[in-house]
């Protein structure tokens, strides 16, 4: 079991605040939450203690980590206390934390490589359904037909996250 570890931050303490007071050194874990109606590919962290969700992994990281569940775990230490955001345009308050990818030496080579490759900013999600088009803009209620398309990842960088290397062509 190999892991890799960066610096990154728990968003949306502005949300879940009543809940959840952080402190230097708790341990949160990651959980994909594919039927998230904002996100499909949300991934939230988890206090270990109740399960509850605090936070969730950025958006411009979110796609890799979503993926990466599929073949490992992602732990979360928080850093520091609450700070405001400061890349996203609305605001919002944030946890600093150090995520752990824990898997194979393989996977984690490639998280590696996809996230190095993330944008530095965050990256709307444009959501398509029958009637509309909007960035960013949380839908009301989980229409029956949704179409998304990542702009964080592409097909072929998808494809490399879980298929072998020694199958990469």
């Amino acid at each position: 079991m190999s892991a890799f570890s960066m610096d990154s931050v728990v968003r949306g303490y502005h949300i879940y605040k009543e809940i959840w007071t952080p402190y230097f050194g708790e341990n949160l874990s990651g959980v994909a939450e594919p039927s998230n109606i904002h996100d499909p590919y949300a991934v939230a962290m988890k206090r270990s203690s109740d399960n509850a969700t605090v936070g969730h992994i950025p958006r411009r990281i979110l796609s890799v980590c979503f993926f990466f569940l599929k073949k490992g775990t992602i732990t979360c230490e928080i850093t520091s206390s609450r700070q405001h955001s400061h890349d996203l345009p609305q605001g919002g308050l944030e946890v600093l934390c150090s995520l752990t990818f824990h898997g194979d030496q393989e996977t984690i080579s490639k998280v590696q490589k996809l996230l190095k490759d993330a944008p530095l900013e965050e990256v709307p999600m444009v959501v398509t359904t029958k009637d509309s088009v909007t960035m960013d803009e949380p839908l009301k209620k989980k229409p029956k037909e949704v179409v998304l398309i990542p702009l964080l990842l592409n097909l072929w960088q998808l494809e490399m996250l879980m298929t072998p290397l020694n199958s990469c062509g």
